[in-house]
């Protein structure tokens, strides 16, 4: 599966003599970071699965960085931390922001927080909405939204999550594909749609083939099964959206599951 979108890749230098930078954390160092919104509110859950202690700051983006919004923040290896991320939203007004991670300056870049925008109810609905993916990973335009009751969840609960899909056409599927380096893989165990067709196939969940729904918003009922943990960790839940013209793209959400049995 391949994580990361193909659109917003931007012309900056992620090190001197660096490459190109498409918009997104990297998924290969250890750092996760999903962000949630809470009665209004958004908020940063942000993992270090990696061995090493993690120093983490947001500083505004501009084609370079600037002041810093938020942290720095210091994680222990093997740790997750939630912080505000209000004042992003009331006192910055760029629609990316950079991430920092150790002596990395521009690590990766995220789209700023933007109050959702869904149906009646969401935006204050109890428990935990994400708009936007695991790291950057999918397009927020896309308009998928996801409804979880708590922020976190016993490990090897077997939660459910009501995602919001706004149809384009393409079939969204859930696939129980391996998580990135250091982080475990929720598994979507059952789905269900009063206006989508869901159909089971082998390892995935496919919604909306071979059909064309009236357009609107649909929702998707997922069964999702966290895995064992002794420690508290971040799970990723991935799908795909495809695009009736050929192509499409992934996206990805992070739970966030505690430890002990």
């Amino acid at each position: 599966m391949q994580y990361q979108s193909d659109s917003d890749t931007l012309e900056v230098k992620r090190r001197p003599g660096g490459a190109l930078i498409a918009v997104g954390v990297p998924l290969d160092g250890g750092l996760f970071i999903q962000e949630y919104w809470a009665r209004g509110v958004p908020f940063y859950a942000v993992a270090n699965a990696s061995a090493e202690a993690a120093t983490v700051a947001v500083v505004e983006w501009n084609r370079e960085p600037g002041r810093r919004l938020l942290g720095p923040w210091t994680l222990p290896p093997g740790s997750v931390r939630h912080y505000d991320a209000q004042s992003i939203v009331t006192g910055y007004k760029g629609s990316l922001v950079a991430v920092s991670l150790n002596e990395t300056v521009v690590y990766g870049l995220l789209k700023s927080p933007l109050p959702p925008a869904g149906p009646p109810g969401w935006d204050e609905a109890e428990g935990v909405l994400t708009t936007y993916g695991l790291n950057g990973v999918g397009d927020r335009h896309a308009d998928l939204q996801c409804l979880q009751s708590e922020l976190s969840f016993a490990s090897e609960q077997v939660v459910t999550l009501t995602m919001r899909i706004r149809w384009g056409g393409g079939a969204v599927t859930f696939k129980n594909a391996d998580a990135p380096a250091g982080l475990p893989t929720a598994v979507v165990v059952g789905a269900a749609s009063q206006t989508l067709p869901v159909v089971n196939e082998a390892d995935s969940y496919v919604v909306g083939k071979s059909r064309t729904p009236e357009p609107g918003d649909h929702e998707v009922t997922l069964d999702v099964r966290l895995p064992r943990c002794e420690s508290e960790t971040m799970a990723a839940l991935w799908g795909h959206c495809a695009n009736p013209a050929g192509g499409g793209f992934s996206f990805g959400r992070g739970l966030v599951v505690r430890g002990g049995r």
